[in-house]
């Protein structure tokens, strides 16, 4: 109801967009605004759902009309060997899908277990004389790189673990949780989160963190989308 209140918001919204866009990968952005409007969606806040597809439009527009910009985005993935010599991102992507596809088969239902599993990894990098063998290039992709430790059953048991805790965040209309998640899994499709220490350490601490509130409420005192928030500032 306070115009200013409104006024700063956006203003902290589009000031952290933009340099979300500049700093951080294209996975990452994406997660971000898809968070964003699931959080405005599942709250059934349409003001912000409106001013979100505003903001959307208009970073968009800048990404085109901006040629610093636009190459930069583009050119996120661009790797460097020691020599400087550039690795494309086309290239990163054929050496990553050609090892995946000879590994996956082979990982079967249990995988190669934690430490077999990234010198396969990088033994198949060497065969195909990748660059990414001297670089130690993981998969860039955690759902894949758990195929190759634990096997289809870990990719099972992890899948199944995040659709639970979905589905019960949901039930108590915590929000928060549920957009947490939604983050992780997608950034998951380019990053290894699990697999490194300023990565699995926060993501776990927040998960539960936020996942407490489904087990410190009951189901007629369900969460509201601002419980979080008032916690914290009581």
């Amino acid at each position: 109801s306070n115009p200013f209140k409104w006024l700063y918001a956006l203003v902290l919204i589009l000031i952290s967009s933009i340099l979300l866009l500049i700093i951080s990968n294209k996975v990452i952005v994406a997660a971000s605004f898809i968070s964003l409007f699931a959080f405005a969606f599942l709250a059934n806040t349409k003001k912000v759902i409106s001013i979100l597809a505003l903001i959307s439009g208009v970073l968009i527009a800048i990404a085109i009309y901006s040629p610093n910009l636009n190459g930069k985005i583009t050119n996120l993935f661009t790797i460097k060997k020691e020599h400087n010599a550039a690795i494309s991102q086309q290239e990163v992507r054929d050496n990553l899908s050609n090892c995946t596809s000879k590994l996956l088969p082979d990982a079967g239902f249990f995988g190669y277990g934690i430490g077999d599993a990234k010198e396969e990894l990088l033994n198949c990098y060497k065969e195909i004389d990748s660059d990414l063998e001297a670089l130690r290039f993981n998969t860039h992709n955690q759902y894949i790189s758990i195929v190759l430790i634990s096997g289809f059953l870990g990719l099972l048991l992890f899948v199944m673990f995040l659709l639970f805790n979905i589905v019960r965040s949901l039930n108590f209309k915590n929000y928060t949780a549920v957009v947490f998640i939604i983050f992780f899994t997608i950034v998951m499709f380019s990053e290894n989160i699990l697999e490194r220490h300023d990565g699995v350490v926060p993501f776990a601490f927040i998960l539960y963190l936020l996942l407490s509130f489904n087990y410190s409420h009951r189901r007629d005192n369900q969460i509201k989308p601002t419980s979080l928030f008032q916690a914290v500032e009581s």
